[in-house]
């Protein structure tokens, strides 16, 4: 194992970097200023490399500090993690999940209320991405994503069916006739980044091949998209799945009935060695219900599937 710097230096690096003061760092910490500027240059002379700037009345990172502090926050809320699941009551249960942002933000979150009043002996620690580069690093029970794929072990929930959403007042603005896609050129398209493709498959499935499928704002995950489309920026492609109680809200409505079903679906994943974990074998089982509960309340008729 690596022969690591004392322990006080480096959680009084933390809150100092977090700080930017060796003031409130002390005071956050219960010792001097003198104390904590002792630390944080022992640990300056273990790494052999300056972690602070120290001006008359400022303080700011290095860039070796900046990425030692980003890395650093992460290691200590992992250990914040472990102490509150050591510290809770041995009749509690936690569960790791991680799921694309979108996903997590416009499904799961909206539902969970259901599962702590099924389970609540289960506490849920959820993660999110905007695409699967973590996903593995996260050391999760299971992982919401998207398949086929070459996983130990999947659970299918849904497939990918997008449709475009917007309000009804820039729908009844400016995409009044149902069946004319070339209506799409005159309002703002909201792409995400995280699924670049999501419009021009659409477009060309439609045969909508007059409207620029690149054009518009673009955001870094889908979640921002339906938001802005429920502030009236634009049209979004949105997974029909994410979005039923939107629509019956009525804050949202899909301006022209096609919807894009790929071959691919969501799906929950998760390694052989947590197959017979009961907390994930209560949440498979509630997902299953949650899924049939919705597909049974869905109405998606008006789609033509293209």
């Amino acid at each position: 194992m690596t022969n690591l710097p004392p322990l006080a230096s480096i959680r009084a690096f933390e809150v100092a970097a977090r700080h930017l003061s060796f003031t409130k760092a002390a005071d956050e910490l219960c010792v001097t200023q003198s104390a904590v500027s002792r630390h944080i240059r022992h640990l300056e002379d273990r790494l052999g490399r300056q972690l602070f700037i120290r001006g008359h009345r400022t303080l700011l990172l290095t860039p070796a500090g900046e990425k030692y502090a980003g890395e650093l926050a992460g290691v200590f809320r992992q250990l914040g993690w472990a102490t509150d699941r050591a510290a809770r009551s041995s009749n509690e249960q936690q569960l790791l999940i991680h799921a694309y942002t979108t996903f997590a933000m416009y499904w799961l979150v909206p539902r969970l209320k259901r599962f702590r009043e099924a389970h609540p002996d289960i506490e849920i620690q959820l993660t999110a991405a905007t695409s699967e580069a973590n996903a593995e690093q996260q050391q999760a029970h299971a992982i919401l994503r998207v398949g086929p794929g070459q996983f130990e072990n999947a659970q299918p929930i849904f497939p990918v069916c997008m449709v475009p959403i917007c309000t009804p007042e820039l729908r009844d603005t400016f995409l009044s006739d149902p069946n004319d896609l070339t209506q799409l050129s005159r309002v703002t398209l909201l792409h995400s980044l995280a699924v670049k493709g999501n419009w021009p498959s659409w477009l060309r499935r439609t045969g909508a091949h007059s409207v620029e499928p690149d054009r518009g704002f673009w955001f870094e995950a889908s979640a921002m998209a339906y938001t802005a489309a429920e502030r009236g920026l634009g049209v979004a492609l949105a997974q029909y799945y994410f979005i039923d109680d939107e629509l019956r809200r009525k804050s949202l409505v899909v301006p022209f009935p096609y919807g894009w079903q790929s071959e691919r679906v969501y799906c929950l994943t998760w390694p052989h060695r947590y197959s017979r974990l009961e907390p994930l074998m209560r949440f498979r089982e509630w997902l299953a219900s949650e899924v049939e509960a919705q597909r049974q309340g869905l109405d998606d008729s008006f789609l033509i599937r293209v």
